[in-house]
This record gives C-alpha cells, sequence and structure tokens, in this order.
C-alpha cells in the first residue's frame, strides 16, 4: 500500500472518529499527528494537508472558506467533540482499537472452538465409517 494511501486510510478513520469543530490546519494536524505519532515528521505535511483538502471536497469534513485562514470541522455530534485546549487528548483511538481487538480475539476463540467441535465431529465420522466397512465386508 502506498505512503499516501496509509495516510489517507489513518485520516479517514481520524475524521470519522473525532469531532472538532473550527480547527485551523495547524490544530487538526496537531490533533492527528498526537493520535498518529509517526506521520509527525515535516515530510508528511503536505501529503496530510492534500488528503485534508480530498476530505473537504468528498464532504466529509466542512471546509469554513469565508476567512483567511480556512476552518475546518467535522460532521460528529456535539456530545463528541474536542475542543482545541485538550486536542484530543482522551484515549479514544487507543481504545476503539483495543475493543476491535478484543472482538477479534472473541471471534477468533470461537471461531477455533468451532473448527475443533467440527474436527471432532469427522473423527467420530470417520470411525463409524470404518466399523461400516467391517460390517458391510462381513455381511
Amino acid at each position: 500500500m502506498s505512503l499516501e494511501n496509509e495516510i489517507k486510510i489513518c485520516m479517514t478513520r481520524f475524521v470519522s472518529n473525532t469531532a472538532f469543530s473550527n480547527f485551523e490546519f495547524k490544530d487538526l494536524l496537531h490533533a492527528f499527528t498526537t493520535i498518529n505519532p509517526k506521520y509527525k515528521s515535516g515530510k508528511f505535511y503536505q501529503k496530510i494537508y492534500r488528503i485534508v483538502r480530498k476530505l473537504g471536497e468528498e464532504k466529509l469534513i466542512f471546509i469554513d472558506k469565508t476567512t483567511c485562514n480556512y476552518r475546518y470541522s467535522s460532521l460528529m455530534k456535539k456530545q463528541n467533540q474536542c475542543t482545541k485546549s485538550r486536542l484530543c487528548k482522551r484515549p479514544y483511538y487507543k481504545t476503539t482499537l483495543d475493543s476491535n481487538l478484543l472482538v477479534q480475539n472473541k471471534l477468533k476463540s470461537s471461531i477455533v472452538d468451532s473448527v475443533e467441535k467440527l474436527r471432532s465431529d469427522l473423527m467420530k465420522i470417520e470411525a463409524d465409517l470404518q466399523k461400516l466397512k467391517v460390517l458391510v465386508e462381513v455381511y
């Protein structure tokens, strides 16, 4: 996967999981890099900026162009609002990932249990087939 696609996926997740209002790009960038520190380097600035603008064109975030400094706002409800003062210090993203991993682990264990049950059922059927072959040969 290309670097730009990887950043776009991370930014889309960030925008869908975080509510923000009237952020300048520097505030939005800071909030994003707080959650995704591997993109903190200056070499990602232009790519992130282009992706944010594309998300605005796709109507995934609202861009207020009435002033000389564009303001970015998410389309999320106010109850999940991330203010500039705390800049997404809540561990929402990490909690979401942890809960997703927990669900995946539960799903994995239930699948493994189902496979083990099927394997034991198949072994019983094989044993029954062996007995049936012996009975067919006898009669």
